[in-house]
């Protein structure tokens, strides 16, 4: 639809994303685009969309998402176990 929204209905659910965007906005503005940096230049080469896109593109994963599962103790000692044997 023209002059619709350009980003999907959920883009400012996160709100790392809006705080994200808000410390942008006051260094460009109380600093000036350049001190902005390329998030800034993003913005106004190609649009607010293409700095959400890129923005959760490149988002750090949460903590508990790329933690891996420990393993169950039993299969520890396993490991551990046949690796000192391997060794020896």
């Amino acid at each position: 639809m023209p002059g619709g929204p350009k980003v999907d209905e959920d883009a400012g659910a996160s709100g790392d994303l809006v705080a994200n965007y808000e410390t942008l906005r006051t260094v460009a503005i109380t600093e000036g685009a350049v001190r902005a940096g390329l998030g800034a230049a993003l913005i106004v080469t190609k649009g607010l969309a293409a700095w959400v896109k890129g923005w959760r593109a490149l988002a750090p994963v949460p903590h508990s998402v790329r933690a891996p599962a420990a393993a169950p103790p039993g299969e520890l000692v396993d490991v551990l176990a046949a690796m000192a044997f391997a060794c020896a």
